[in-house]
């Protein structure tokens, strides 16, 4: 199974890109378990055990024990969470490192925010995608996963992920 990551700051289309790689694939999709979460939860007054508690669970759906199929994509990871912790709450804790550190995904797409923001209530950081894209991108060359950066509109977002994925078919 090739495991695929679609990463960045919010708003930056990530969800619109993994819904759409999911239509073009045959795969297994998990969305942003902070959805769910948020949605019996007030998003106003979270907490780092809110945090926590997010990234705990993204990281088990990210790991299907009953994916039959030959790609699994992922709307977030936890480079989200440990980005959303430090840039919140000044450090990232040692169990969001280490669930970052265990995740293994085959390819990274990191959603560059040059498209427009739109408002959702569980966003928060209209003026700063940039600066925390940056942040995305510093980590994922540090750590030297395979990444691949995303940007533009949608349908070459989408073309451009759709040739990698046949890239690695023909591997």
């Amino acid at each position: 199974m090739f495991r695929i990551a679609v990463t960045g700051p919010e708003s930056s289309g990530k969800t619109t890109l993994a819904a759409a790689l999911n239509e073009a694939l045959v795969s297994c999709f998990v969305p942003e378990f902070s959805r769910d979460y948020f949605h019996t939860k007030s998003y106003l007054n979270y907490t780092l055990d809110d945090v926590i508690s997010i990234g705990k669970e993204q990281f088990k759906n990210n790991n299907p024990s009953d994916c039959d199929k030959p790609f699994l994509i992922c709307d977030t990871e936890m480079l989200v969470i440990k980005i959303w912790c430090e840039d919140k709450f000044g450090f990232s804790p040692k169990i969001v490192l280490d669930l970052y550190e265990q995740q293994q995904f085959d390819l990274y797409l990191i959603c560059k925010p040059d498209i427009p923001w739109h408002y959702d209530p569980l966003r928060e950081d209209e003026n700063r995608r940039e600066e925390l894209y940056v942040k995305y991108l510093s980590n994922l060359k540090e750590s030297k996963h395979n990444f691949v950066e995303m940007e533009g509109p949608l349908e070459s977002r989408i073309a451009k992920a759709l040739r990698l994925v046949e890239q690695f078919k023909q591997r």
